[in-house]
């Protein structure tokens, strides 16, 4: 089964009753969001120079990458992912799967917003100034590093939904954190930051390697989350074929919890306590079958 036809089925999986108009209407707004965000870029440099007279207009929207960023990953964070399960019944294999996923992930329309304005700052400001490989190693960096944003941004959802407390609060508190650092000079975040993606457009190789080893990363651990998340909706649609209707009007049970390599270097970070599956007085892995999980706290 192919990518095209992946497409086809959430398309009409998301809007199976669109009309034609109303689908044409929506494919013009996307396109002119799309113009406009491109213009956007283009004047990006005329209102850096106003707004900051003196100031490089590429190495001041270099150093916001990293908080811009952290605040990217936190936005997205809150947004729920794709759901496998409607995919597990197409004639499709896992691996496909899996890149389908990944590569949904990578073209969300906030990613595809934040392209054309990239595009058009790059094309107005980056390109008339600088060499050809300098401009594309720049453009380079600046992709891989909305695409680490973006897979981290995933893993950071995982992890508030299962340590919702703890994750607030290392947010927080390394945002007070970054924002000291910021008002009294003593975390360089901005100057980090500068560093960071300037240095594609000297084609230092330290920053470049940092940015394409920290996407390889993300993306590595990106993948194992997804292989996870498609073995149990695997496992949990083999073992409920389909709706008992004896089960109808009962309580619905949590789902045990899919704790990944984030939640554990979560827990490492911030032990305010751990969860485990309980049966009646002891530990088990897996519950027998027919009865229901049970939750405690232990600190």
């Amino acid at each position: 089964m192919s990518y095209f036809s992946l497409l086809r089925h959430q398309w009409h999986a998301v809007g199976p009753g669109a009309s034609p108009a109303r689908t044409a209407l929506q494919i013009g707004g996307a396109v002119f969001l799309l113009l406009l965000a491109a213009g956007a870029g283009v004047w990006a440099e005329t209102w850096i120079r106003a707004f900051r007279p003196g100031v490089s207009p590429i190495r001041w929207a270099s150093s916001l990458g990293l908080p811009l960023g952290a605040l990217y990953v936190i936005g997205r964070g809150y947004q729920a992912p794709l759901g496998l399960r409607p995919y597990l019944p197409l004639p499709v294999r896992s691996t496909r799967l899996v890149r389908f996923a990944l590569t949904h992930a990578l073209l969300h329309p906030i990613n595809v917003v934040l392209l054309a304005f990239g595009v058009g700052f790059w094309g107005q400001t980056v390109v008339p100034a600088h060499a050809w490989g300098a401009s594309l190693a720049y453009g380079g960096g600046v992709v891989l590093g909305l695409g680490s944003a973006t897979h981290l941004a995933r893993l950071f959802a995982q992890a508030l939904a299962r340590r919702p407390l703890r994750v607030a609060l290392l947010v927080g508190g390394g945002g007070l954190v970054g924002w000291a650092g910021v008002l009294t000079g003593t975390v360089p975040v901005l100057a980090y930051s500068e560093w960071l993606f300037v240095g594609g457009l000297e084609l230092r190789p330290g920053p470049m390697a940092l940015l394409a080893g920290t996407y390889a990363g993300a993306l590595m651990l990106h993948r194992r989350h997804v292989r996870r998340r498609l073995y149990l909706d695997d496992t949990r649609g083999a073992r409920d074929p389909g709706p008992d209707p004896a089960k109808e009007d009962a309580a619905p049970q949590p789902a045990p919890p899919e704790a990944g390599i984030v939640c554990r270097a979560v827990d490492r970070l911030l032990p305010l306590g751990r969860q485990r599956r309980v049966w009646g007085t002891s530990e088990r892995h897996t519950p027998p079958s027919g009865r229901s999980w049970r939750w405690s706290g232990v600190s």
